[in-house]
């Protein structure tokens, strides 16, 4: 029992040299994540999609109960269903799409991704009929589903040809950022315009990514190279 009670001390305890060979904090380290989005133009728009993908996520989860219940007079359960289908879309997307990324190419891939996702908002922001909501909650489960994985992919992408050490930062930091955009967007629009009208301009913002997709010769390079081509194009962004 003694013995158990003094083994952390004792491993806790360490030499000199020890606290000296331990790593000092840097603030340039802290910095190197943005250096890298300022210098990897694909990582940008990696960077924009992702938050675009979780204000159309967390503006769907957060306002499409109320949308259903105030503008379309469903009861509690059904529009808690809605948010049901998209989310079992949405994983469903995820576990069994990833072949099929590989099969269209990254390209294809996001257009469908960013079609399917605009079209969604474009119809949520439109409808005039309840029925409409249940398609419409399914075809945006199913194109944040595609949006990630390709997503995901160009984050690794970018991760293998730097350090996946500053990547990760990066994507800890877009996704909730558009998530926050999204809930302060609903709070300060949605009184005055109305809760469904918020889909509008995302739907817009995704509708114009995918025409950048469509003919962004850059990007397109950058999602169909290996990771040595993607290393040397970094590397003659920042010459």
């Amino acid at each position: 029992m003694i013995a158990l009670m003094l083994a952390p001390i004792c491993f806790e305890r360490k030499t000199q040299d020890e606290r000296n060979a331990q790593p000092k904090f840097k603030f340039k380290e802290v910095l190197e994540p943005l250096q890298l989005i300022k210098s990897h133009q694909p990582l940008r728009t990696v960077c924009l999609l992702e938050i675009l993908i979780s204000i159309a996520t967390n503006t769907f989860g957060f306002f499409i109960v109320v949308i259903a219940i105030q503008n379309f007079a469903f009861a509690e359960h059904s529009a808690v269903m809605l948010l049901t289908v998209q989310g079992i879309v949405f994983v469903g997307s995820l576990f069994g799409l990833g072949g099929l990324a590989e099969w269209l190419g990254y390209q294809k891939f996001y257009l469908i991704g960013l079609s399917c996702v605009s079209g969604a908002l474009f119809a949520l922001a439109l409808l005039k009929e309840a029925m409409g909501l249940w398609p419409a909650s399914a075809l945006l489960g199913l194109g944040l589903g595609v949006l990630h994985i390709a997503n995901f992919m160009s984050f690794a992408k970018v991760g293998e040809a730097t350090e996946m050490t500053k990547v990760s930062p990066i994507l800890a930091l877009v996704g909730p950022t558009g998530g926050l955009l999204g809930g302060v967007i609903g709070m300060v629009f949605g009184s005055s315009v109305g809760l469904q009208w918020l889909f509008l301009p995302i739907a817009i913002a995704f509708a114009g990514m995918t025409i950048y997709i469509y003919f962004s010769q850059r990007f397109l390079t950058f999602i169909q190279s290996d990771t040595s081509h993607t290393t040397q194009q970094l590397e003659g962004s920042k010459s």
